[in-house]
């Protein structure tokens, strides 16, 4: 139960258009602009749809409100909460959701390639985005980028999970089971045992190195190799500390993690698929 129907409705609705709004950072074909333009429109559409939650929901209230007078059923207790409360919970969602695709983009800002005839480690060689090769790194617009992207990036891996620590902090076990906190920050927490409510900056640090292998290491070897070091240090936490209340979410977790642990390609079958083959 992450919420009342209401906030289950009105999240669910920026759900689907979360899910069609690409804020990723790969460049546009053929639009005609130029690179930086494209990276802060991207950049900002996040943001754009947390302002949409934030100016949607007290309308969709209000309307809410005035269809049970009209019917002249009673007004559930849970309309009449803050508002504050209501926007702060859908807002947390919304960024939530948006974290896996937000800082795989904000990698990419840093993914280069050397030029064709060169090395990546020639100081000399000019390096071009992956992403968009017409552009070269380090200069110019791409500059103006990649302060952006450290911003962001120090927003999302730094001062997200740092707040959802403070939330969760110890001395703060008394309100987290206070309605209108669990209304703002519920989304964080619900589910987990106690004394585990900061389990989810460890599924967002987990989320933040898989975006790292999935930019940077594109050899099939070496990404294979890291996703299995990464998904084995999370089945061994998951069963060190079996972090949700119910025996079956920690069950369908270990389930999940093992299941992607033996259906990854391992890097065994990588080399061996590498050597050629003799005559």
């Amino acid at each position: 139960a992450k919420g009342t129907a209401l906030f289950v409705d009105f999240t669910s609705y920026f759900t689907r258009l979360a899910s069609a709004l690409d804020v990723g950072f790969e460049p546009v074909a053929c639009s005609g602009w130029s690179y930086l333009p494209i990276f802060l429109a991207k950049a900002v559409s996040p943001y754009l749809l947390i302002a949409c939650v934030g100016a949607g929901l007290p309308g969709l209230i209000a309307f809410r409100k005035a269809r049970l007078r009209k019917a002249g059923e009673e007004i559930d207790e849970d309309l009449n909460l803050p508002l504050r409360s209501r926007l702060v919970g859908a807002l947390v969602f919304v960024m939530y959701y948006l974290f896996p695709g937000t800082v795989i983009g904000q990698f990419k800002t840093f993914h280069c390639t050397e030029a064709i005839g060169t090395t990546f480690d020639d100081p000399e060689a000019e390096r071009y985005l992956m992403t968009d090769l017409s552009v070269t790194c380090y200069e110019d617009e791409h500059m103006a980028s990649v302060w952006i992207a450290v911003a962001l990036l120090i927003f999302y891996i730094v001062a997200v999970p740092g707040a959802i620590g403070y939330i969760t902090r110890a001395s703060n076990r008394n309100k987290l089971h206070t309605k209108s906190y669990r209304m703002k920050y519920g989304f964080l927490y619900n589910g987990y045992e106690d004394g585990r409510e900061w389990w989810e900056v460890c599924v967002l640090f987990r989320k933040t190195v898989i975006a790292v292998v999935l930019v940077y290491f594109k050899d099939p070897f070496i990404q294979s190799f890291a996703a299995l070091f990464v998904l084995t240090l999370a089945l061994y936490a998951q069963l060190e500390f079996k972090p949700y209340k119910r025996a079956i979410l920690n069950r369908v977790e270990e389930l999940g993690l093992t299941c992607l642990l033996y259906t990854s390609p391992s890097p065994r079958d990588l080399s061996t698929s590498r050597m050629p083959s003799s005559a």
